[in-house]
């Protein structure tokens, strides 16, 4: 008797924490946090003077790269490659489908300003590929697409 009822208040405990208090989704921070730990352990110096100013810009002005539908977790760089990295509203944001996100990434980076274009083309001009990185904030899943150099030179120039 004193077993069943001591399974009955763990199973009516366990209840309680599942459906208890609402979900609470992290904050911008908290994401920043997680995608740093995540990433830092295996981030590079990149041998480019330019690029490495580009990376510090970018991460010191990060919110200007995030609008309603993703949030910029900031850019570092690791073999070879500059990485973007991005939390995203799946339900704005299809990240399943990995051809037109790849030709959503082309848009992104085509439509930037002229002045933002120029201080990317360092990025090819090293030789270097450009990685965005994005997690779904509903999901968890991680998708990533990269922009080779000749993606980049047509993008860019």
């Amino acid at each position: 008797m004193m077993k069943r009822n001591f399974l009955a208040c763990a199973a009516m405990m366990l209840l309680l924490s599942s459906c208890g208090g609402s979900k609470q989704e992290p904050s911008v921070a908290d994401e920043k946090e997680d995608m740093t730990e995540t990433f830092s352990n295996t981030y590079s110096e990149p041998e480019s003077e330019e690029v490495t100013d580009l990376l510090k810009a970018y991460n010191e002005h990060m919110d200007d790269y995030s609008t309603d539908v993703m949030t910029a977790l900031g850019m570092g760089f690791r073999d070879n490659k500059v990485l973007l990295n991005f939390s995203v509203n799946e339900d704005a944001f299809d990240i399943q489908n990995k051809e037109a996100l790849k030709e959503r990434v082309k848009k992104m980076v085509g439509d930037m300003p002229m002045e933002q274009k120029e201080a990317w083309q360092c990025i090819p001009n090293m030789g270097y590929e450009l990685m965005y990185t994005f997690v779904g904030k509903k999901s968890s899943d991680i998708v990533s697409v990269v922009l080779t150099v000749d993606d980049l030179q047509m993008l860019l120039y």
